[in-house]
């Protein structure tokens, strides 16, 4: 057994309960601590008259607590923050601390070794060779979508499987995915991979190389006052109002896609210039922005007034809470749709909007305005028209001059048969 600190269960957990105290959480969020998890698990051990601490302990008592969970005699959140609780006690216990982390959820869907390895290969040899962090999180799901359906064949490796399998796959993905055009694409590089290293004797970039019809749909960007209304929802009199502020302010006049918001830093802006100079993520490639001086108030005030001490970072938003880490990328859409809400403006989840839409909509003002399509795909930092063509599909009054009229034309019994 590994020293620990506190072998003993009610000393473990009062360390326990020492540190989460010391994160500097809201009074809230400790009370949630308190009650839906020291409490319950210093009770679960009591009765079960368990005294000593060990890892095996900590993970039967989470499992008791899941069955629980699953006869609905206890809600998720009351689950989650006992199985918190025991993966802090485990760490104390292991190592003398504990470092905040994020645990995945208990009903994310487990590989067998065997297939895992083969994904965490792909990712480590493939991934990550070609793309950022932010845009694996998009493409790993989708391999792993087809892995977990083979797990449930029961196949350990993928040197058997047969044109059968992949057919019986096909409405599964279907069901799980909208786009399975994108799926089949993602699919087929993943099948050459397979190929190109032995680990199957099926080609998968062939079988899924089935032409699916072309389905496009275009999304719209908020209008002028539902933007107005969202920027004006942050209380800027608190910290967590000033960098929403800020956040959006950013995002609706620079037209900066939410990751590269949440990933700006201090070095990437020249206060004297007025601008903003950065390595966009998505693309790698160098973007200049000049940025309105109210857009640089509003980080200045965030900056100088609500930031948190966190000087380990070059990166300018953080969280408003301990522990005062960066923004996780999708916090953007968090932002603007808690803002939203505050200002009475909804919507459904096939509408899609969120931090992009207020790209969409510098883009449709910018078309709007007479802007040329070259200054445009410039400012979004966009590598060619055709990734900017969609912007022009959302700016009604432009296309409402193109269509052409039959007035010109001659029209008789002939043309009309």
């Amino acid at each position: 057994m590994p020293q620990s600190i506190a072998v003993t269960v009610n000393g473990l957990i009062d360390k326990a309960w020492e540190h989460i105290l010391s994160l500097g959480r809201a009074e809230k969020t400790n009370y949630m601590y308190k009650n839906y998890g020291i409490v319950p698990v210093r009770l679960y051990f009591s009765a079960e008259k368990i005294d000593t601490y060990s890892e095996e302990a900590g993970n039967v008592c989470i499992q008791h607590h899941l069955v629980l969970l699953q006869n609905k005699e206890i809600n998720t959140t009351k689950f989650r923050y006992v199985r918190k609780t025991i993966v802090i006690m485990t760490s104390i216990f292991e190592t003398g601390d504990y470092v905040w982390s994020y645990e995945p959820s208990i009903h994310t869907v487990k590989l067998s070794a065997p297939l895992k390895k083969i994904l965490d290969d792909y990712e480590k040899n493939y991934l990550v060779k070609r793309y950022r962090a932010t845009t694996i999180r998009g493409l790993k799901p989708v391999i792993k979508h087809f892995l977990v359906y083979l797990d449930s064949l029961g196949f350990d490796d993928l040197m058997n499987l047969s044109v059968a399998d992949i057919s019986s796959y096909i409405p599964v993905l279907a069901e799980s995915y909208a786009r399975i055009g994108d799926c089949f694409s993602l699919l087929r590089t993943f099948g050459t991979y397979l190929t190109e290293n032995s680990l199957c004797n099926l080609k998968l970039e062939t079988l899924f190389k089935i032409k699916v019809p072309s389905r496009k749909k275009i999304y719209t960007g908020f209008d002028t006052v539902d933007v107005t209304s969202i920027l004006g929802s942050p209380d800027r009199d608190t910290a967590l109002g000033k960098r929403d502020y800020a956040v959006m302010m950013l995002a609706t006049y620079t037209g900066l896609r939410g990751v590269d918001v949440l990933t700006l830093k201090f070095s990437d802006i020249d206060w004297n210039a007025r601008e903003i100079h950065l390595i966009q993520s998505k693309t790698s490639v160098e973007l200049i922005l000049p940025v309105p001086v109210s857009v640089l108030n509003a980080l200045a005030e965030y900056i100088l007034e609500a930031r948190p001490g966190n000087h380990a970072t070059d990166i300018i938003f953080l969280r408003s809470r301990s522990p005062y880490d960066p923004l996780r990328t999708w916090s953007a859409h968090s932002i603007v749709k808690r803002n939203a809400s505050k200002a009475g403006i909804v919507w459904t989840a096939s509408e899609r909007k969120g931090i992009h839409s207020l790209r969409r909509t510098l883009a449709t003002d910018m078309l709007a305005s007479d802007v040329p399509i070259d200054t445009i795909k410039d400012i979004l930092g966009q590598s060619s028209i055709d990734a900017t063509k969609p912007y022009i599909s959302i700016e009604i009054s432009g296309l409402d001059g193109c269509p052409l009229t039959l007035d010109h034309i001659d029209m008789g019994r002939r043309e009309l048969k």
